[in-house]
């Protein structure tokens, strides 16, 4: 797609939930219906409280990340500083596929919880588990051609399964956030490439409460077996780097072998596959990219 300069990451921070649901005790719940449950009974995810969604999750990440910005703000000493009326951003990106209102902006319900003010643009971006690395590279992008000087970008989740279902033994709730500017950056950004394809791996209806999911070979073998490895393919070139120099490699998938095979046929080293965080907090939807990259730092 496009090489990215003059824009980074300058702040990271997460909000998990402290509570946490065993694999066991799901598994124990169900095992008179699926005794298979029993082979994925390890670990735990992060869940909700009561008084928890992705909204107060969002709150929550991006006040901590913020902090950080501020801190790295204070120490800048270049002559672009220029920053919106709040002193901490000017634009604020909120992600999510299970926030809970269908027709108002949850950024700005987070951006009026953080007291960032009037005078800030929001956008809500949704209905693909990609939503928060499309919100980030759509920040980038603003901030790199100059239409904002720094921007927020916010992913959080609180998926709804069925019991038994594979997405209650494998989804948690959480949230990330990022600041993106031009100066005192921790991450730059060398490249950027998408894919668009309209491959089923699940849905989820307007009208339904639970996402409908495939079986899981098929999304491995002729999902992401087909459609990843060429675009890490493209993104190298656009970058200007060789597959043996990668050190990580970030990709959530909590289906077995599927990230370690695509690696492989990248030509990426075994050991730079990050690891997915299944055993500690579940895969937190849209947030997950950017939490295990996080996790990663």
């Amino acid at each position: 797609m496009a090489e990215i300069t003059g824009a980074g990451i300058t702040g990271l921070a997460a909000y998990l939930p402290r509570l946490r649901l065993s694999r066991k005790a799901i598994a124990d719940a169900h095992a008179w219906a699926d005794p298979a449950l029993r082979a994925r009974a390890r670990g735990h995810r992060s869940m909700c409280n009561w008084d928890e969604d992705p909204v107060t999750m969002a709150v929550e990440a991006a006040r901590n990340c913020l902090s950080q910005s501020e801190y790295h703000r204070r120490s800048d000493t270049s002559a672009d500083t220029r920053q919106s009326g709040n002193g901490m951003t000017d634009a604020i990106y909120f992600a999510s596929t299970s926030a809970p209102f269908a027709d108002r902006q949850h950024a700005g319900i987070v951006s009026t919880a953080l007291s960032l003010g009037e005078d800030i643009a929001s956008v809500d971006i949704g209905f693909s588990q990609r939503a928060g690395t499309s919100a980030l590279i759509q920040a980038l992008g603003s901030v790199a051609g100059g239409v904002y000087a720094s921007a927020l970008v916010v992913a959080s989740d609180k998926r709804r399964t069925k019991a038994a279902s594979p997405g209650e033994l494998s989804y948690g709730d959480g949230a990330i956030a990022l600041s993106v500017g031009r100066t005192n950056t921790l991450l730059d950004i060398l490249a950027v490439e998408s894919a668009t394809v309209d491959f089923i791996d699940h849905f989820r209806a307007a009208d339904q409460a639970f996402d409908y999911t495939w079986e899981e070979r098929w999304i491995r073998d002729e999902g992401f077996a087909g459609i990843v490895p060429p675009v890490i393919e493209r993104a190298l070139k656009t970058a200007g780097l060789a597959a043996d120099q990668i050190d990580h490699f970030v990709m959530p998938s909590s289906i077995g072998r599927a990230v370690s095979n695509i690696a492989r046929k990248a030509g990426l080293k075994p050991e730079s596959v990050r690891d997915n965080l299944q055993s500690s907090c579940g895969e937190t939807g849209t947030a997950h990219p950017m939490m295990m990259l996080l996790h990663t730092l």
